[in-house]
């Protein structure tokens, strides 16, 4: 049986050729990457929003101390005046309340009130901070820190992984807040 040269022109292979196989492994791979970008940069503001949601949780927890406390207690030296490490799950935060006395000559007795600065600061790298790191480490981060003159950080601003949440509340010694 002889085949002709006509009748093997005319018959159809079945399948996909070996470039048009190629090309679309190369396209599935770069979609693939977009996919894995896309996926990265969504896991790192969930961590973000996370960090964020803790601090508000750790500045809430602070000014409701401070507001227990009793009156006699605040000032310069009052709860948390001195920068403090908070472990949370997966970050160290720097807690820092800033009190800012003040009279008011109203009623009688002067009434003394305080305006309270709770604020909270983190780092959204802090892995990269040595063993033992200290309050002012983290807060160099910050505007005006020694690291925030760094290259890539702008001194007024801080580093762009600094981030800082701050609550404030007035308080009177005849009272609460």
């Amino acid at each position: 049986m002889t085949v002709s040269l006509a009748s093997l022109r005319n018959h159809r292979q079945d399948g996909f050729t070996l470039i048009e196989i190629l090309v679309t492994l190369a396209l599935t791979m770069v979609a693939l990457a977009g996919l894995l970008s896309l996926n990265v940069a969504i896991t790192r503001g969930n961590a973000t929003a996370a960090q964020s949601s803790e601090a508000v949780a750790f500045t809430k927890s602070v000014m409701e101390e401070i507001r227990t406390a009793p009156a006699t207690s605040l000032g310069s030296t009052g709860p948390f005046s001195t920068p403090s490490l908070r472990d949370g799950r997966n970050t160290t935060f720097v807690i820092q309340a800033i009190y800012q006395g003040m009279t008011l000559i109203i009623g009688d007795p002067p009434n003394s009130t305080f305006k309270i600065r709770v604020e909270v600061s983190w780092l959204e790298n802090a892995e990269k901070l040595p063993a033992g790191a200290t309050a002012s480490d983290i807060l160099q981060f910050g505007p005006g820190g020694a690291a925030a003159n760094g290259v890539g950080c702008d001194p007024t601003v801080g580093c762009s992984n600094f981030h800082r949440i701050a609550l404030e509340s007035m308080r009177s010694t005849r009272n609460g807040i």
